[in-house]
């Protein structure tokens, strides 16, 4: 389902074709009428891999300059939940960092269509079902630059790429996001564009030509 795998695995030799996940587009519909102006979205589980500090840390710098931005962070216990609630209260952040848990998947969307700027901080990415869907609901994202991500996405095209989740770098793309219409409204309409790919509409015909070869 992964380029980066499909490149990987050529590498070592073996022939791979690739075909991506399909994605259910009418379970993420596209709208930015009813964005939260200043609101970060960050989903996944609370795990080592998924580095759920560093939106936190976004946060923290973002308030010198924005002080009614808040963060939105979904998805379940993985170990590091507790400490992510310290760390938000040890920066004085309780104001400004909302804890959701895990929600299922078809009311994930409202929250896509209602935040401003989606945070993608994994260090490792196979394909990104969690940045395809909220592409599809046209937020813009702000992704590490790992995995999957450069194989899939252009960077100042349908999303913003950062190296190494460099904090400052996440900053200055989230300003630019902020203060740019033009800027959030490309990335925006590009992103939703690029996941049309992955319909399923579209996916099952090659699903069905696989399965009968």
């Amino acid at each position: 389902p992964s380029l980066f795998l499909q490149s990987y695995f050529q590498n070592e030799g073996f022939h791979i074709n690739y075909l991506p996940n399909p994605l259910r587009l009418e379970n993420f519909p596209f709208s930015r009428e009813e964005v939260k102006k200043y609101s970060l979205l960050w989903v996944r589980g609370f795990s080592a891999i998924y580095n759920p500090e560093v939106p936190i840390k976004i946060l923290n710098t973002l308030k010198v300059k924005f002080p009614d931005c808040r963060l939105t962070m979904i998805g379940p216990d993985r170990g590091l939940l507790n400490d992510c609630k310290k760390l938000v209260a040890d920066l004085g952040l309780s104001n400004s960092v909302q804890f959701v848990g895990s929600i299922p998947n078809n009311e994930l969307y409202k929250y896509y269509q209602s935040h401003e700027v989606y945070l993608n901080t994994t260090s490792y990415e196979s394909f990104g079902v969690a940045v395809i869907e909220a592409a599809s609901c046209g937020i813009p994202i702000i992704s590490n630059k790992v995995g999957e991500i450069p194989f899939l996405w252009k960077d100042k095209v349908n999303m913003l790429m950062v190296e190494n989740n460099n904090i400052d770098q996440y900053v200055e793309s989230i300003e630019n996001i902020f203060e740019n219409t033009e800027l959030s409204k490309k990335l925006s309409l590009n992103a939703r564009i690029k996941t049309e790919s992955f319909s399923w509409d579209i996916m099952k015909n090659y699903w069905i030509n696989l399965l009968k070869n």
